[in-house]
């Protein structure tokens, strides 16, 4: 739990009638971080940020910011700012209109209105765009300014509704970079809602992973990635081999597992019990395919049944000999295997370490 939190949801939950969207969470936010909650449709993370914003209130728990519940304090008195997916700009204002709209309703002077207006359009890289109105604006120009209008205040928190949706590929690659770099020079926490996985791990320092109204998991792009803590994770954040197995004990008395595999190693952080049901993930890039005969201690015969090109790396589809109902998924640099076809036999290995296990 991070040792400087400035929001903490403490047993927050919402329900519409009888159903359920939000089970009640506990998570703490610290102060300065880029955070996202991260989840499929329908998981339960504009929930969190609806309820954090003051759009929706909560039907139990408590919403802390800065150790006083703000659970009944309105929108408008919260010390935050939303970035909406629509930008949510006024079109028949100009640039500089739109992004000083806040500090004119505040009664802010019209010198240190226009001074502010200044700087943050600068922070943005929309200096030379004041005086345009929406409609002559790019998507990603548009954002940037609803993104200048979000912190120009000065807010505690900047909340984010999946703000790049809209965006191309490209544009929103860029928009990534932008963001990030724009919340470590401005230096506050930005909580920030996607469903896409790539987006996450480019821009979080850490990812709240949601699923039918409840944290999955919490950690770092890293962490996640590496340790899924469970198979909805594991299936959700990225690609990965899943494979079920039973927990034995070997020869020497050791724990190992017995699957589509043949008899795994367990990784040394792992305690199982004999005669568990586990699953196994792997991420297609830890596998390697190793020339036959050679001394690996973890690896499988294989049959390429398909060979998918993606330009730098290739997927290999495997079916697993002598299960030949079973595949796994490899991804290699396509210039290590040039020649790979389908029907070519090979052998798949990979390291205890990079097994993850799912109880």
């Amino acid at each position: 739990m991070p040792q400087h939190a400035i929001l903490n949801l403490v047993g927050v939950s919402k329900s519409y009638r009888d159903v359920e969207v939000l089970q009640p969470t506990d998570l703490a936010i610290e102060d300065g971080e880029f955070i996202t909650v991260l989840g499929p449709s329908g998981s339960g993370k504009t929930t969190i940020l609806r309820m954090i914003g003051g759009f929706t209130a909560p039907t139990s728990g408590q919403i802390l910011f800065q150790g006083r519940d703000i659970v009944d304090v309105p929108t408008f008195q919260r010390p935050f700012n939303t970035v909406f997916q629509d930008y949510a700009l006024f079109p028949h204002m100009r640039v500089v209109d739109n992004v000083g709209y806040g500090l004119r309703v505040r009664g802010v002077a019209k010198a240190e209105i226009a001074r502010k207006v200044a700087e943050v359009l600068q922070i943005v890289d929309l200096g030379d765009k004041a005086d345009r109105f929406p409609n002559a604006l790019s998507g990603g120009q548009r954002q940037r300014v609803a993104l200048a209008r979000a912190i120009i205040c000065e807010p505690k928190i900047v909340l984010l509704d999946e703000p790049l949706a809209a965006l191309d590929a490209e544009l929103r690659r860029s928009m990534q970079d932008f963001l990030k770099d724009l919340q470590r020079r401005i230096k506050t926490t930005f909580i920030f809602i996607t469903h896409d996985q790539q987006e996450a791990i480019s821009m979080a320092d850490r990812i709240v992973v949601m699923n039918h109204g409840k944290i999955e998991q919490i950690g770092s792009p890293r962490e996640i990635y590496r340790r899924p803590g469970s198979e909805f994770v594991a299936r959700f954040f990225g690609e990965n081999n899943l494979i079920p197995g039973i927990v034995e004990q070997n020869a020497a008395g050791e724990a190992c597992i017995d699957s589509a595999l043949g008899r795994v190693i367990v990784p040394r952080d792992a305690s199982l019990a004999v005669g568990s049901k586990v699953v196994m993930a792997v991420r297609p890039e830890h596998i390697k395919l190793v020339p036959a005969g050679s001394t690996v201690s973890q690896s499988v015969a294989a049959e390429v049944r398909s060979v998918t090109f993606l330009g730098a790396t290739s997927q290999i589809a495997l079916t697993i000999a002598p299960q030949g109902n079973f595949a796994i998924r490899v991804s290699l640099p396509t210039n290590d295997f040039p020649s790979l076809s389908v029907g070519d036999q090979v052998v798949a290995a990979w390291a205890p370490d990079d097994l993850t296990i799912l109880h």
